[in-house]
This record gives structure tokens, sequence and C-alpha cells, in this order.
């Protein structure tokens, strides 16, 4: 703590949180200290700022901007400090918008609902916007979650009927293969979470019904395309894998529990009343 507060407090991207507010009265992007201190805003008055998305070395920031009263956002990126923005790519419908960096940090990749289409797409393009490429379209259905394999070299993705949003469908593409289809790995009459990958390279991801009375936790072998389920009373209202991939949080009726992904031995670590999303430091020390 001592050697925290003898250094400049925004010197470099290290324990710094990234959060949109309007406490000025205008919506932008500000970054504070773990503990709270040194708020400072990013982003400039105009434009209405939203979701920021840290690169894996932290260097960069990736945010959606718009006019206020238009639909339609852009997708931009700019360094840590707030110095560099620029726009990569226009267009993008405000409404579940999923924005993940590759785990090189070197791409982007990008998929919102569009009510007024009716299939849904995944964008890639570099960090920088170039080479902006289509990775996937989802016939009569839209994206609503994306994540990267570990290797940067595939996406896996979740679809949602637009009709039926209890339904959902997992599917893989390949990147170095622009002709490839893709695959599906499984169709699910749930809701899908997707988690991630676990370290021995298996896709872990939940399932739960609107209701919140069903809730499973479930491992995908790519390899050999098998599912297995590793918890079928996994109930919870948010959830959120490790960056060591190692455990899993959860909350449920307003506490955290914690779990380990090789011995399934749920631990409340506190209680209360919190809601939204829960998500880990990158060291994995802490949960916000």
């Amino acid at each position: 703590e001592k050697k925290l507060r003898e250094q400049s407090p925004l010197e470099k991207p290290l324990g710094i949180i990234a959060f949109n507010s309007t406490r000025d009265g205008h919506q932008g992007i500000y970054t504070m200290n773990g503990d709270g201190s040194t708020i400072k805003k990013l982003t400039k008055d105009g434009v209405i700022q939203s979701s920021p998305i840290w690169s894996p070395d932290g260097k960069k920031i990736a945010f959606l901007a718009h006019q206020e009263g238009r639909s339609d956002c852009s997708l931009n990126v700019m360094e840590w400090d707030g110095s560099n923005e620029k726009q990569l790519h226009t267009g993008v419908k405000n409404e579940w918008v999923n924005c993940v960096w590759s785990p090189n940090g070197n791409r982007i990749a990008l998929s919102y609902i569009d009510k007024d289409a009716v299939d849904g797409t995944v964008w890639v393009m570099d960090a920088d916007g170039r080479n902006k490429t289509i990775a996937a379209t989802a016939g009569g259905s839209q994206f609503t979650q994306i994540k990267w394999q570990p290797d940067g070299n595939g996406l896996i993705m979740v679809s949602e009927g637009q009709y039926n949003k209890d339904s959902s469908r997992i599917s893989l593409r390949n990147l170095n293969n622009a002709s490839s289809p893709g695959w599906v790995l499984a169709d699910k009459t749930l809701r899908t979470y997707l988690l991630g990958f676990l370290a021995d390279g298996r896709l872990i991801y939940a399932n739960r019904d609107r209701s919140g009375n069903e809730g499973y936790l479930r491992v995908f072998d790519i390899t050999t395309q098998k599912e297995t389920t590793i918890d079928d009373k996994c109930h919870f209202g948010s959830i959120s894998l490790s960056n060591d991939r190692r455990k899993i949080a959860i909350i449920y009726q307003g506490s955290v529990y914690v779990t380990d992904t090789k011995k399934l031995d749920w631990q409340m670590m506190s209680q209360g009343t919190f809601e939204g999303p829960i998500t880990w430091s990158p060291d994995d020390k802490w949960l916000v």
C-alpha cells in the first residue's frame, strides 16, 4: 500500500478499473484505482461512451460511442490513459454487444443484435480496424455470446432464435480456414452462458431456464465431441470463470460462491444482496 501511494496513481495501468458513469451529467468512461481513489475521466463530452473493455496487456481500451438519440454506435479504441482514440467499426446496434479481444490482443471480434436483420453477424478485425472480415453468420438467429479459443485460431459462439429466447446453439468457427462452415457443438433447449476454456482445453458453459429452476454446469471436449454434466444443480444469477481457468464464481440469491473446477465444492465467500455481473481481477485475487 505504501509503495502504491508513493508512485503516480495513474503511472501505469496495473490495478486500475475502467467503468462508465454519468457523474458529471454526461455518460463517459472513467478509470480509478482498485481502492476507488484517483477517478479520472478519459473521454470527451458530446458523445455517449460506454462498455469499456481492456486489451489483454492492459494498454488499450475498446468501447462504444454514439450520439444521443441514435440507436447505432461505433466501436472505438484508445490508449489506457484516453489518448489516441480511433474509430474501428460503425453501424453497431447498441443492444447485446459482444466485443472480445483475441488472447494476444492483435484482433477484436464483434457481434451485436440487429432487430432489422434476419441473420446475426460476427466481425473480426485487427486491433487497429484493418483487415475487417465477416467470420460467421447465424441463419435466422442472433449471436449473443462469443469467446476466442485460447490459441486465437477460432471462435466459440452462442446464437439464439429470434422468437425462442430459451433455446441456444453453441458453434465453433476456425478462422484459419475461410472455406470451413464451422461446427455445431450442441443445441440446447435452455439458455447458454459461455465461461471459456478450462486449463485442460475443454470448453465449459452453464445452462439455465429463464425462471432459474433448472441450472447445469457442463464441459465439452471438442476433440472427442463429448459433453459431460458436472453439476445438475448449478443455480446462478451471474457466473464467471477465473483468468487462470481454475475457479468459478457465481452470484445466487444475493450471495457470492466460489468453487474449484476440478473439485466442485461451492463455498460462500460473501453473503448479501449482490446483483449483476461478477468478474475476476487480472490476478484472480479479487471479485468485482
